[in-house]
């Protein structure tokens, strides 16, 4: 799986958002809806061997 994330960073907030959705983490079970199960899967083993 490859892609871009694109966060506001123009917005007197943006490192929260930095903080929150790419330091922090972020759940997988919230974008989980998004990914094919084949993305789903992949994202699982590599999350569980990055912890």
């Amino acid at each position: 799986m490859t892609g871009i994330v694109i966060l506001p960073a123009g917005r007197d907030d943006a490192f929260e958002d930095y903080k929150q959705f790419i330091r922090d983490g972020h759940p997988i079970e919230d974008i989980e809806s998004y990914l094919s199960d084949k993305d789903l899967e992949l994202f699982r083993t590599i999350s569980e061997t990055a912890v």
